[in-house]
């Protein structure tokens, strides 16, 4: 199953004090040279230590995007971060993709990866480095949907968003910016306006979402 930052909270049926908890693991997904952000993530974590059955773990790449290796100034911070935090993971994602979709190489790589990376979850969810999720509003929603729905339907909880990707680019964006099924169609056919004035090309070979 999995959930987006983006989760609207549907009327469920309340659980049962006898239901176990359903284990959550949120993905949040961190700028490997942003420490500070990662700390003030911890720190509101630390307000639902309640919440026993999220696990919040901060999803870095394994490379930037020219390909080179991370630097080995952060790499060391990170790896003293890591071991004092146990809470960062590695996928294979480049960092600093200079175009629309930042983290859209990293998300999937996440998806792909955790269920049989990090196995015995009921729930696997991600969110931005600048989202503040409630942990215990999270579970408890999460849990509602499993008791509604049972434990072996296939869930998304959340949104999807189109957006255009250049086809054999890996997740290369297309086209100026987010938008709409109707948006994308104009960027495959015809291209757009920049806000510096400039147009890019259209996208033939765009595909979505």
């Amino acid at each position: 199953r999995w959930t987006d930052e983006s989760a609207r909270v549907a009327t469920l049926p309340e659980m049962s004090a006898r239901d176990p908890p359903h284990r959550v693991l949120l993905g949040v997904m961190s700028n490997p040279v942003k420490p500070a952000m990662r700390a003030q993530q911890r720190k509101w974590a630390g307000h639902f230590q309640h919440a026993a059955n999220v696990d919040v773990r901060f999803v870095l790449g394994t490379t930037f995007f020219n390909n080179t290796q991370r630097p080995p100034p952060e790499w060391d911070e990170l790896k003293a971060e890591e071991k004092e935090h146990k809470d960062i993971i590695f996928v294979e994602g480049r960092e600093k993709l200079p175009h629309v979709g930042v983290v859209t190489e990293k998300s999937a790589s996440f998806w792909l990866s955790r269920g049989a990376e990090s196995p015995g979850y009921e729930w696997y969810c991600k969110c931005d480095d600048d989202t503040l999720v409630h942990l215990s509003r999270l579970g408890e929603t999460l849990a509602n949907v499993t008791r509604s729905l049972g434990r072996t339907a296939h869930v998304y909880f959340g949104h999807l968003k189109w957006r255009g990707w250049e086809a054999g680019h890996r997740f290369q964006a297309c086209g100026g910016g987010w938008g709409d099924s109707a948006k994308t169609l104009s960027d495959i056919l015809g291209g757009g306006g920049m806000p510096d004035g400039s147009r890019y090309p259209p996208c033939p070979h765009a595909a979505g979402p």
